[in-house]
């Protein structure tokens, strides 16, 4: 799970070198309980994922990122840690929300799991 956590960091950093357009540069995590399900959501305002990719992006080997800076793996890896390991969902979405007073645009990753560990 620390893995799945750091891949999703990694990416966001990676996503703000590569858009220059934001000066404040946010990650938001935030938690919520409901239905026996506890959810861990990251959210930030990198620009989002690319629109052409994004419906595959949790399928091996796809990047928007050139060659040299990732291989297209690390969504796939957190997907089934998460479905498989962990026995949850892994929800990525791009999102605009409003803070500090601007509309900011950006990727969210939800991942869902069973509140107890013998509950699906």
């Amino acid at each position: 799970f620390v893995q799945v956590l750091i891949n999703i960091l990694n990416n966001a950093k990676d996503a703000f070198e590569k858009n220059k357009n934001t000066n404040a540069k946010y990650i938001f995590l935030n938690t919520k309980v409901k239905d026996k399900k506890v959810s861990l959501i990251i959210n930030d305002n990198a620009g989002g994922i690319d629109k052409n990719i994004i419906d595959r992006i949790h399928e091996p080997y796809i990047t928007s990122k050139h060659q040299n800076k990732g291989t297209g793996v690390s969504l796939y890896m957190a997907k089934e840690i998460i479905s498989r390991q962990m026995h949850g969902e892994f929800i990525s979405e791009n999102i605009e929300y409003e803070y500090e007073g601007f509309t900011h645009k950006g990727a969210s990753m939800e991942m869902i799991f069973p509140l107890y560990k013998n509950s699906k």
